[in-house]
């Protein structure tokens, strides 16, 4: 019964781990040292042994990247319904 529930933790760690860094939206996306201070990576991650950066990254370009998707889904719309009133 212990291995099952050990199993069972595990599984439901590494699900839980998985979901966090699969968020679709980067900005509700787990950072990395939260995914590395996870239950699921606690027996690789030691906090001494990693660098860390003064700065922190800045995440511009998922920002500049969506606007020009939605510039770009809106040009096409555009398009695509002048196509269909001239039809």
């Amino acid at each position: 019964m212990t291995k099952l529930r050990n199993c069972l933790q595990w599984f439901a760690a590494a699900l839980d781990l998985l979901d966090k860094m699969l968020t679709f939206n980067p900005f509700k996306r787990v950072d990395v040292e939260t995914a590395l201070a996870h239950p699921y990576l606690e027996q690789y991650y030691d906090p001494s042994d990693e660098v860390t950066v003064a700065e922190s990254f800045r995440n511009d370009f998922y920002a500049s990247v969506t606007v020009r998707i939605a510039a770009e889904a809106c040009s096409c719309w555009a398009i695509l319904r002048a196509s269909v009133i001239v039809c």
